[in-house]
């Protein structure tokens, strides 16, 4: 097999390269890959990746031969903390119902201000009327509200609006041709659901998901209970993405170079993007670079956070203080839970506490730390996100911590209904694709689940070495147990409500979901674009 690949090599270092697909569909077909037996390997060839670690990190075991990644990310340059305007711009609700909110939103390509003094050419999402931003327009809504949104797309190619997380009917889920075309450039679409389940959610197109969120398309979602919320000092809505610039901060195209390359030693490797996915060289929170976040010294804060970057796990961590973590994907946890870091994935959600115990007038720094999500990943850590400044004066507060646990019942794990494997491949022409039971999306056998009938578990098998944040349309799940492939899963029991799930490297993860809210045509995939964009999606039919 080493020979073979080697051979080749003259035109795969002249033709391979990722797919390049216009629709979120990748039009690449697997090779056929794997060794039937260890027991004769030559140097060089391998069944799994544990064949390869003499290569040291980034080794890895590709159509049975050994290679190596590019485990180096692009270098993050953060520019010194500025005061800078981290507030959402509302979506102006034209409705005078206080029942129905209604907004027109448009899709447009814009100068925005990432950093200060720069102008970044961005696709934004933006009220018909005023300038447009990253994050798009918050839309803030009671349950229970039917919402109806107008979207006009005046890109200069298709494009969609995904409401990530919420219950909603198939037609307005904003998946290409599931039921519903994209939204045509010129043309218009309106979404109309009812708002469900209070949470923290977001929007992003689901055409070309890599490049057009990237490019700074999405918002922020926010659906409140109709019972009182937690008292707090301040309630803060972020977004953490990172974004790839050149030297003019204008955004890096897609990576269209090839996947494979050719290390020094003469062996076959694989690039950083086409293993890991898009990182950037910059982070943002709510579409700045380190910006300054003013605080009270006593006060207890609210920071509810999305995760919108296309493949940067954010580590999240605020020097000197404690985070309670109160809330997931989904709603409130059964019971807070006091920690010095939250680990969020792409689309994950996280809300927590913080109670502002710092000295008057000093700046703390909120960080991502270190995290290797595969492959010996080089992932620096202590990058900051902003920065925390108290108020020179010690004021007068003593806020205390709101009560916020709210009794979760533990749905029970039975036999799986559906067992998906996820994996990885090589393929011809080039490129790598990623795989859900051995298939390469659009070419996936559907799964069939009866919609209103019960609650089902679905097993997570994670064959790779690196993990997927695993997201299913349509409803929400418990993870109810974990564990490494061959091993025993241990029961998970402290439940969330997630529509997102880590799935760590070589191992097992099970969830228990029901549908009742909508029947039709759900999608699940990696939340990592690059992943999904490279075949690891899949779907349910719900009927």
């Amino acid at each position: 097999m080493l020979a073979s690949i080697r051979a080749a090599r003259p035109w795969l270092l002249a033709a391979l390269a990722l797919s390049a697909c216009s629709d979120d569909t990748p039009t690449t077909s697997p090779t056929d890959s794997g060794a039937d037996d260890d027991s004769a390997l030559s140097e060089g060839e391998c069944v799994t990746d544990h064949d390869c670690i003499y290569m040291g990190p980034g080794s890895m075991c590709m159509d049975s031969a050994c290679m190596k990644m590019d485990v180096l990310g692009p270098t993050v340059v953060q520019p010194a903390a500025t005061d800078q305007d981290i507030s959402l711009t509302p979506l102006i609700d034209i409705n005078d119902d206080p029942a129905i909110f209604e907004g027109n939103m448009e899709v447009a390509i814009e100068d925005v201000e990432l950093t200060p003094g720069v102008l970044t050419s961005a696709y934004v999402y933006k009220n018909a009327t005023l300038p447009g931003s990253v994050p798009g327009p918050l839309i803030d809504v009671v349950e229970g509200t039917l919402v109806r949104i107008h979207v006009t797309n005046n890109l200069p190619e298709p494009t969609t609006v995904h409401w990530h997380g919420l219950a909603l009917p198939i037609e307005m889920d904003g998946v290409p041709n599931m039921p519903e075309p994209p939204i045509e450039p010129g043309e218009s679409y309106t979404y109309e659901f009812e708002a469900m389940y209070p949470s923290l959610y977001w929007y992003h197109p689901h055409f070309r998901s890599d490049v057009q969120i990237e490019r700074g398309l999405y918002g922020m979602f926010v659906i409140r209970p109709n019972t009182p919320e937690p008292v707090v000092d301040v309630e803060r809505i972020l977004s953490v993405d990172d974004i790839l610039v050149d030297d003019s901060g204008q955004v890096e195209p897609r990576d269209e170079s090839p996947a494979h390359i050719l290390n020094d030693d003469g062996s076959m490797g694989m690039t950083f993007v086409s293993m890991m996915g898009r990182q950037g060289n910059r982070l943002l929170l709510n579409g700045k670079m380190n910006p300054v976040i003013n605080v009270q010294g006593g006060s207890v804060e609210r920071w509810r956070v999305t995760n919108t970057a296309n493949s940067r796990f954010f580590n999240l961590s605020l020097e000197g203080h404690q985070l309670v973590h109160i809330g997931s994907d989904q709603g409130f946890l059964a019971a807070p839970k006091v920690v010095s870091e939250l680990l969020i994935s792409p689309s994950e959600r996280v809300d927590f506490l913080v109670q502002m115990t710092g000295n008057a007038g000093q700046d703390y720094a909120f960080v991502t730390k270190h995290y290797d999500r595969g492959h010996d990943m080089a992932d620096p850590g202590d990058l900051p996100l902003a920065t925390v400044r108290y108020s020179p004066s010690a004021l007068d507060v003593n806020t205390p911590m709101p009560a916020t646990a709210t009794p979760i019942e533990a749905w029970i794990e039975t036999d799986p209904r559906h067992i998906i494997t996820m994996g990885e491949t090589t393929v011809r022409g080039g490129g790598v694709a990623f795989t859900l039971n051995s298939e390469v999306w659009p070419n996936f056998t559907p799964l069939v689940s009866p919609f209103n009938s019960g609650k089902e578990t679905w097993e997570l098998v994670n064959t790779t070495h690196m993990d997927h944040p695993f997201h299913l349309h349509g409803t929400r799940f418990q993870v109810s147990s974990t564990g490494p492939i061959g091993g025993g899963l241990t029961p998970e029991t402290d439940r969330e409500w997630k529509d997102t799930t880590i799935v760590g490297p070589e191992s097992v993860t099970r969830f228990v979901t029901e549908f009742v809210d909508y029947p039709g045509t759900w999608l699940f995939h990696c939340h990592i674009f690059e992943h999904a964009h490279g075949g690891m999606m899949g779907v349910v039919n719900v009927e």
